[in-house]
């Protein structure tokens, strides 16, 4: 499909509708077109079903004009026959009726529709179709939902328009969250995943194709909730980062988190997603749009990140600083804990003397009072432990936050006293608690996690997500920096940003010639066939090539006038890929100046590189400039 095949979303609403979140999530009437009394039809019978066990209050209308009754409710023909206009309709017709029934819809007085029909803009025929169902909502008014989606839910009043697993087994988990997917299963194993931990939700969402509706605006009018304090969110498309930026903003100013997983970064995830919600087929969908965000949205790469992040970011405590207090009842998840921590950049430094005093006292002399510390199995005989331990450890102010890691707990341990007392210690603290609870009874990590209490059952999960909602120190204003600078010109927050240079042709060549590739037919940096095979529109731009523009740019910015030599990269973390005929913008910010030997100096720099607007690099690098005079 062509990057123009279908308009992102409907074009009437630059802005978002004030009633969106009451007409998907509170209409007080629901029709179901293609409504089925099978139960082994589980797509048209389950919404009624759902409808009526968790106990929906509205009207319920099936409309089929085969059934005079469905599952004991009145069935009806057609929408125009019910006794009043219903406010929401499910639309799980084959795709050639879906136009036609939509039209009655918004004839009949629908503000919603939620299409649950596939073959539109995922399958090679049916982007026209998706381009008419497009333009109807535009002309009509009517919100649409889908196509090709599994429904919506809102567990706060039994209001469940879908057809997914996730409520099919167990009583349904009522919260504070907001789920809200492309994906109708990923958006099942988020909500699943999520209450595994703990948590609930107040609306669950999937939006598939997105012809109109889509992740981002449900998300925009959610964060308005006062019932809701975080929003967890999937997305294969991004056609409205404007409306992501917008609630990253609006989070903010409400105290609220939002904690978005992208799955589109690379060629091959891209190709898939078309194949699966229509991502890409929009000339505003496209594969550079990075996520938006800030202290207050959270961008994560997998459906673990997006629980623990959330965990982390309901839990309301800030993690000012790298210092992790850990104590377990292992050696050995100790161990684990403080490589992991390492990893992710924290420190395990010394407990103050304080602390490691009133450790002393309470456990038995063979335990470690050193960071990190090890009660043993002692735990079994002494519950009481944790009750002094915790408290005492999260005191230190050598300690920014405490990891608890417990191991194999289970049968004769006091789990009642251990709840209890991590509950007490997280209650007591403004830092951050966060568990870890390997190969243990998995009912407590439920409970505890029901608390508000972060609970992870791996060790580099917990330590990614404690990363993730680090908060480091505020950087310098940036300011633009001198002209030709030396390094006495320079300071901190020094800021130097280009107009974008198109990477031609020519100069992938010329590089494939450097490099000695000009004969690789198989290489996507030098082979179009190649790269199109890969998935790519156009020829890729290495990454050591892209990384070069830094030094391109640089130079027509002056910048390099007085630097001798590239130090080298101190990090490098590639967001997209870089197309032959890309503009490529630079912007570089000094984060860092230490002077050298022989009247020269080193200079930290902060780089993006930035295609319309998003960055498909970042970064750090370091440069070695001269001092005036020299």
């Amino acid at each position: 499909m062509t990057a123009s095949t279908v308009p992102a979303t409907s074009p009437r609403d630059p802005r978002l509708d004030d009633d969106l979140l009451r007409a998907v999530f509170a209409p007080a009437s629901i029709a179901l077109i293609g409504a089925s009394d099978n139960p082994e039809k589980l797509i048209t019978f389950r919404p009624i079903q759902y409808l009526q066990r968790f106990g929906f209050r509205g009207a319920i209308y099936p409309i089929n004009p085969k059934y005079r009754t469905v599952q004991g409710l009145p069935c009806y023909p057609s929408v125009r026959d019910t006794p009043t206009p219903a406010e929401l309709v499910v639309v799980a017709l084959p795709r050639e009726r879906v136009l036609s029934a939509l039209q009655e819809c918004a004839d009949a007085g629908a503000k919603v529709a939620i299409v649950y029909s596939s073959g539109f803009a995922e399958v090679s025929d049916g982007a026209g179709l998706q381009r008419e169902l497009t333009a109807l909502a535009a002309r009509t008014g009517m919100h649409v939902v889908g196509p090709n989606c599994q429904g919506v839910a809102n567990l706060a009043t039994g209001f469940y328009p879908c057809f997914s697993t996730a409520f099919a087994t167990d009583s349904p988990e009522p919260g504070r969250a907001a789920i809200i997917s492309q994906s109708g299963a990923v958006a099942a194993m988020i909500y699943n995943s999520w209450t595994a931990a703990g948590g609930g939700a107040k609306y669950w969402a999937s939006t598939g194709n997105e012809a109109d509706v889509t992740v981002a605006r449900l998300a925009r009018a959610a964060v308005e909730d006062p019932d809701i304090d975080t929003l967890l969110l999937y997305l294969e498309s991004v056609r409205d980062a404007d409306v992501l930026a917008a609630l990253a903003e609006r989070a903010a100013q409400l105290g609220k988190q939002v904690v978005a997983y992208r799955s589109t970064h690379s060629g091959d995830a891209w190709s898939a997603a078309s194949r699966h919600t229509g991502a890409g087929t929009a000339a505003e969908d496209a594969l550079s749009t990075a996520v938006p965000t800030g202290p207050h949205l959270h961008s994560v790469s997998s459906i673990a990140q997006l629980v623990g992040v959330g965990q982390l970011a309901r839990s309301s405590k800030a993690l000012a600083g790298p210092r992790l207090g850990v104590i377990s009842n292992s050696g050995g998840l100790g161990v684990m804990v403080a490589e992991a921590a390492a990893a992710a950049g924290f420190d395990l430094g010394a407990l103050a003397p304080d602390t490691r005093n009133a450790l002393v006292d309470v456990l038995p002399g063979f335990a470690s009072v050193q960071n990190p510390v090890d009660v043993t199995a002692q735990l079994l005989n002494d519950p009481a432990l944790l009750a002094t331990a915790l408290p005492a450890m999260l005191a230190d102010t050598e300690v920014d936050a405490l990891v608890v890691a417990l191991g194999a707990v289970g049968d004769g341990y006091d789990l009642d006293r251990i709840r209890a007392d991590v509950l007490r210690a997280h209650q007591a603290s403004t830092k951050p608690i966060v568990v870890i609870w390997v190969g243990s009874r998995i009912d407590v990590r439920r409970d505890l996690g029901a608390t508000g209490v972060p609970v992870f059952t791996g060790v580099d999960d917990a330590l990614t997500a404690l990363a993730a909602v680090r908060v480091g120190p505020a950087a310098p204003t940036p300011r633009p920096g001198p002209e030709r600078p030396t390094f006495d010109d320079l300071f901190v927050g020094a800021n130097y940003t280009s107009a974008p240079v198109v990477v031609t042709a020519a100069a992938l060549d010329h590089y494939a010639a450097a490099a000695h590739q000009t004969d690789d037919c198989d290489n996507v940096h030098v082979n179009l066939d190649a790269a199109r095979a890969a998935g790519h529109p156009r020829r890729v731009v290495a990454g050591l090539h892209t990384l070069t523009q830094i030094t391109i740019i640089g130079q027509r910015l002056g910048l390099w006038t007085h630097s001798s030599a590239v130090a080298g990269f101190r990090s490098v973390r590639f967001a997209a890929p870089v197309y032959e005929g890309d503009p490529i913008a630079l912007t570089l910010t000094v984060d860092e100046l230490k002077p050298l030997r022989r009247r020269r100096g080193l200079v930290t720099f902060r780089f993006e590189l930035i295609r319309d607007a998003s960055p498909v690099a970042t970064g750090s690098v370091d440069y070695v400039f001269d001092a005036r005079g020299r």
